[in-house]
């Protein structure tokens, strides 16, 4: 099974990116594929340069997704609007526009939305 995630809020505000994580690696464990949308202030959390003392790495924890093989896509307009260049994103994401996400839903068994 395909499950796609798409995730519109920002890292450290909420734990929507952790939960998606946890999902995402559970999944994986049981031999699913699993893609991830980065949308709106969702984009923040692929920024390899966000560093926090004492808590999770939020930026290790998407490469770690790259990792396993899930596709991991950041809303390159979302991006551009916060000022995320794409040098600034963790190794094996990428940028796309809607059309891209589009596809990932399209390609999905299930999709999953999380947001505000």
């Amino acid at each position: 099974m395909n499950l796609g995630f798409m995730i519109q809020t920002g890292p450290y505000t909420f734990e929507n990116i952790d939960t998606a994580y946890n999902l995402i690696k559970a999944a994986i464990k049981k031999g699913h594929s699993c893609s991830l949308f980065l949308y709106m202030d969702g984009s923040y959390n692929i920024n390899k340069n966000i560093k926090p003392s004492g808590d999770r790495n939020i930026g290790e924890m998407m490469e770690e997704l790259t990792s396993l093989g899930v596709e991991v896509v950041g809303c390159g307009v979302c991006m551009q609007y916060r000022g995320i260049k794409k040098s600034m994103i963790v190794s094996g994401a990428t940028r796309g526009g809607l059309p891209r996400f589009g596809e990932m839903v399209k390609n999905s068994d299930r999709y999953i939305s999380i947001g505000f």
